[in-house]
């Protein structure tokens, strides 16, 4: 008997137990669930970290090993010469972490060029070979998804950076620039990133992407650390607004953080939205330059990007967007003009000392006082670069029949040059508005009979198109043509 009661005392107190249990489960327990939840999303996070740590090594492995595939191409083809000059750990830093080795034995012109195609071209064979190899194995191996996902990324990624830089020349992380660099080697102080998702710029995202854009910075300033800036356009309505983020640093002041300051004040408080500026549906992008004035002071005026012509507003086609016209006899389509914001701007890195017209060069100061008479502008700063961005503002004409009648007298006539441009009469844009507006017309009424993919492949339709632009032209010669008429020759 007391063996049973001790048996019910037992299963009434484990009972009691797991019924207190069930309560605080159901009723007591929101702060541990709280704290659980939290504890998941830590080591979710810490996990994400580990992995993009894990991947980060691998980039960087598959890149000194594609550096050393081009430093041992270059000891057996008898080009090493000068490589050490510098020492072992410099060698070594470029190597792990700059993915940049430097030849100085490519710069003497006497040697074989098959030798130094050799060295050249070794760095994306290998590269492909050991992606390829690698893939191969994991294939017919059982590995870990995670680490054959890593590895591959990591070696393809590299693959495809040597690719583009030493099959094809393009220069954007090339350990072989000699083709393109006096020194052979490439410090370009252009940076840029494109964000995907809005999620890059939402809470803590927006500090990942400015921590991003902080690094690029940081890394770039290698070239020139003396200024920087960045320019990123934000939706305003139906048009595209450039916002540009320029500083001069100072002696004893951090660039790279200048400048992150400096784009969060301008881009994520300027706009009226903390966090998400652009919207959910726009991908935006930062585009930014650091600079080392070689040749002039270091300006805010001379720092990038530059912008000649401020922002404007010209009637623009979007050729991707239609609309119908009913008629009687069938829905016809059309394009409409609109009046668009348009702004350029630039980050540079070169010289830029001449322009050709009709096989003659042009130099710098013409060229900034011939962009000064076309654009009616007075010349922002005296820098090369901005000079640059007044060439893209005469040079970028799609989708516009004004800019692109500007266009056509300024650079597209056989008798087109720089040297008059202190006794010739540009006339305003508003005036290559009008004619382009003619070509519009003339255009519209094309459109009836024709669409546009036949006008663009049919010399015919051109033609025809090109005649009625002459006849509405010469409805309005004096008006139009008269003040155009110093540059047109019979």
């Amino acid at each position: 008997m007391e063996s049973q009661k001790e048996c019910q005392y037992h299963n009434y107190h484990q009972e009691r137990y797991y019924w207190h249990l069930a309560f605080e489960y159901k009723g007591l327990t929101k702060h541990r669930l709280r704290f659980t939840e939290n504890l998941m999303t830590f080591c979710s996070r810490s996990n994400k970290e580990v992995e993009l740590c894990k991947l980060w090594i691998c980039y960087l492995l598959f890149g000194a090993l594609h550096e050393a595939s081009h430093l041992s191409a270059a000891y057996l083809t008898g080009l090493s010469e000068g490589i050490l000059d510098d020492g072992y750990l410099p060698n070594l830093y470029r190597t792990l972490l700059g993915r940049v080795c430097v030849i100085p034995g490519l710069q003497d012109s006497s040697y074989d060029p098959w030798r130094i195609a050799t060295v050249r071209h070794s760095g994306w064979v290998f590269s492909i070979a050991i992606a390829i190899l690698l893939h191969l194995f994991f294939l017919r191996t059982k590995t870990k998804k995670s680490i054959r996902s890593l590895v591959l990324t990591a070696a393809y990624t590299t693959a495809l950076e040597a690719i583009s830089t030493d099959l094809m020349g393009l220069g954007v992380l090339s350990s072989l620039s000699y083709f393109t660099s006096n020194d052979y080697t490439l410090f370009c102080g252009n940076f840029g990133i494109i964000l995907l998702h809005h999620a890059w710029l939402t809470n803590e995202g927006e500090n990942m992407a400015l921590d991003i854009l902080e690094k690029m910075v940081s890394v770039t300033m290698m070239r020139g650390a003396q200024s920087g800036g960045v320019v990123t356009f934000s939706p305003r309505k139906n048009d595209l607004v450039g916002i540009r983020s320029r500083v001069v640093n100072k002696k004893r002041t951090d660039l790279s953080k200048l400048i992150r300051s400096k784009v969060q004040r301008d881009v994520f408080r300027k706009v009226g939205c903390h966090h998400n500026p652009f919207g959910n549906d726009f991908v935006p992008a930062f585009c930014g330059h650091t600079r080392f004035a070689t040749s002039s002071k270091a300006t805010f005026e001379g720092t990038h990007p530059q912008q000649w012509t401020p922002a404007s507003i010209r009637r623009v086609y979007d050729f991707s967007v239609q609309r119908k016209k009913k008629s009687k006899k069938r829905i016809r389509h059309s394009y409409k003009a609109n009046c668009t914001l348009v702004e350029n701007y630039i980050t540079h890195n070169g010289d830029f000392d001449f322009y050709s017209i009709n096989g003659k060069s042009f130099d710098l100061e013409t060229i900034q006082k011939w962009l000064e008479a076309v654009t009616h502008q007075m010349i922002p700063a005296m820098v090369d670069s901005c000079a640059v961005a007044g060439m893209v503002d005469v040079l970028r004409t799609q989708g516009c029949f004004g800019l692109s009648a500007r266009f056509a007298i300024c650079l597209g006539l056989s008798s087109s040059n720089m040297d008059d441009s202190e006794e010739a009469y540009f006339p305003p844009y508003s005036h290559f508005e009008k004619v382009g507006m003619v070509f519009e017309d003339a255009f519209e009424e094309n459109l009836k009979t024709s669409s546009f993919d036949m006008i663009c492949d049919q010399e015919a339709l051109r033609r025809t198109l090109a005649g009625n632009v002459v006849t509405l032209l010469e409805a309005q010669y004096e008006v139009l043509i008269g003040p155009l008429s110093q540059f047109l020759t019979d």
